[in-house]
């Protein structure tokens, strides 16, 4: 048996042929890792697009038989539970990890065929994740689907929307992450502020210190939300929810937002991080907003969610009848590009005020991009063009991929979508500027 260990912080690396990203809310969407992932949302580690298909890791032609029944099932580091062909991906320090078997993924640009190796193609699926040593490994999955009050995957695991990052599809979760067992593990976000490093908690009795980046000590307090036993899924934080709250309202807290809502907070790396802009002098990763290369920032500073946002996330897999609690209410629009969906407000491309409308919202915080025109192995990435708080970076779109900025504009570009620089708003010479922003000329834009 082969034990590896997963790469937390990347979830799995999906890569996709039009479209793929993770700007996840700064906890747990079931209280288990490695689901646990923090807001940041820096170019690159955000939204991002590759010219590859879904599946675009070499075929492995030697792929061992695989035994079915081990697929989903809870293993450790002692080994063993995974059989003499299986793979303990190891996701938690604590309880273990998931057993599968390495695979072959399926070709999307050979429709009529599924080269899927795993068996029983309609309860299991071939994904990919991101191992701590840099590599990435194709392995068998148990597809499920998210729901509150049962469970398609075996305790201790839960069926995470945000599973979506591993299993090859924006419209398909599997059996990976471990799930919540007690409210704690649900955090939900006060305004409080607190220092991730402080010891003993500075946060109130009861509270956690959540972190807001993968980098510095800067977190906010928070509380416990509701754990669903029955699924391992976070329901929400039925106590202080806002009735009246909208999908793209301001908020500060999840108190602020619905229920079912989550505050995707503001972030500012200047100030908070103490990040540097492009071309500042730089010896890591960790000092710039974007990338440290050759000892110079890449990237430009932006304040991401500016005055925070109401969302609903893990709407991809929401309907009628099933986890119908996170489906996106009238005036929202799920949009997949974001690992197991975000709600976001519905919007008119030509109509800047349509994304809140706030003075104090500008440098197109809040740009209408009509993500409605990309489709990711056929499925649509969003019904509607909508209002994103993560303006999209340029180098998004591959250089070699017919895509560019002007495909998130709508028909004929009329308010010119384009890759501008955040500063002067004019357009780049080079249509995927890595220090550029996908931006229109309306007022949110300017």
């Amino acid at each position: 048996m082969r034990r590896v260990t997963l790469c937390a912080m990347c979830a799995g690396a999906l890569l996709i042929a039009a479209a793929c990203g993770d700007s996840s809310p700064n906890k747990p969407s079931d209280g288990g890792n490695p689901d646990q992932l923090i807001l940041d949302t820096t170019p690159g580690d955000g939204i991002q697009l590759n010219d590859v298909t879904v599946d675009g890791i070499a075929p492995d032609n030697d792929v061992p038989t695989c035994d079915p029944t081990i697929i989903g099932k809870q293993c450790t580091m002692n080994g063993g539970e995974c059989g003499q062909n299986g793979t303990c991906l190891l996701t938690s320090q604590t309880q273990g990890g998931v057993c599968g078997c390495q695979c072959t993924p399926d070709d999307v640009s050979t429709p009529l065929v599924n080269e899927d190796s795993c068996p029983n193609p309609t309860q299991n699926t071939c994904g990919s994740v991101s191992l701590t040593d840099g590599t990435t490994l194709n392995m068998c999955f148990k597809v499920c689907q998210p729901k509150l009050g049962s469970n398609d995957c075996t305790a201790p695991f839960a069926c995470s929307p945000r599973s979506a990052s591993s299993s090859g599809a924006i419209d398909k979760a599997v059996c990976l992450s471990f799930g919540c067992t007690q409210d704690s593990d649900c955090p939900v976000t006060t305004a409080t502020t607190c220092d991730t490093s402080a010891s003993p908690s500075t946060c109130p009795t009861g509270q956690e210190c959540l972190p807001l980046s993968s980098s510095g000590t800067a977190g906010l307090c928070a509380k416990p939300g509701k754990c669903d036993t029955a699924s391992g899924l976070c329901a929400g934080h039925p106590t202080d929810a806002n009735a009246n709250a909208k999908i793209g309202d301001a908020c500060t807290q999840d108190s602020d937002c619905g229920q079912y809502m989550n505050c995707q907070i503001q972030l500012d790396r200047k100030t908070l991080l103490g990040q540097k802009d492009h071309d500042a002098a730089c010896t890591s990763d960790d000092d710039c907003c974007g990338t440290c290369e050759s000892g110079k920032c890449e990237g430009t500073c932006k304040i991401d969610s500016r005055n925070g946002y109401c969302t609903i996330s893990g709407c991809s897999f929401a309907s009628a009848t099933a986890y119908s609690e996170f489906q996106c209410p009238t005036g929202s629009t799920c949009n997949g590009i974001f690992f197991g969906g975000l709600c976001m407000k519905d919007c008119d491309l030509a109509t800047a005020a349509d994304c809140r409308g706030n003075t104090s919202d500008q440098y197109g915080d809040y740009e209408c991009y009509a993500w409605n025109n990309l489709s990711v192995g056929g499925v649509p990435v969003a019904a509607n063009p909508v209002c994103s708080f993560s303006i999209a970076p340029c180098d998004i779109f591959g250089q070699n991929m017919t895509l560019d900025c002007t495909s998130l504009g709508n028909m004929n570009n009329p308010t010119n979508m384009v890759c501008r620089s955040l500063a002067t708003k004019a357009a780049t010479t080079n249509p995927r500027d890595p220090s550029g922003f996908c931006l229109d000329d309306t007022a949110s834009g300017n």
